[in-house]
């Protein structure tokens, strides 16, 4: 799998080897995937797992643990990369394009 480099044990995935995993490249990661039309090479059901175990008791998203302060950055990357993998029902996947990271306007 292309992916398989990139999903480390937490099932977060990371940029490059040896860097540890961070919610924004739930983002990176699953939207290139997409545009390759490889996103079912990747278990998106831990990714999405892991993605969201960084979401903050104040309701943004953390680079790598729930107890550290969320960011617009993360939050903003971590809400679009659930969107592409499509594993969060409140979020659709029609509704954020793979390649701006923006919505899309029907």
């Amino acid at each position: 799998s292309s992916s398989s480099s990139t999903t480390v044990e937490s099932g977060g995935v990371n940029g490059r080897p040896e860097k540890p995993s961070d919610c924004c490249y739930t983002w990176w990661v699953a939207a290139s995937l997409a545009i390759l039309g490889r996103l079912g090479d990747m278990d998106t059901q831990r990714l999405t797992e892991f993605t969201l175990g960084l979401q903050t008791k104040h309701g943004g998203f953390s680079p790598r643990s729930k107890h550290e302060s969320p960011d617009l950055f993360h939050t903003h990357f971590a809400l679009c990369g659930l969107a592409v993998l499509g594993t969060v029902p409140d979020l659709k996947p029609v509704s954020w394009g793979p390649v701006m990271c923006l919505p899309q306007w029907q």
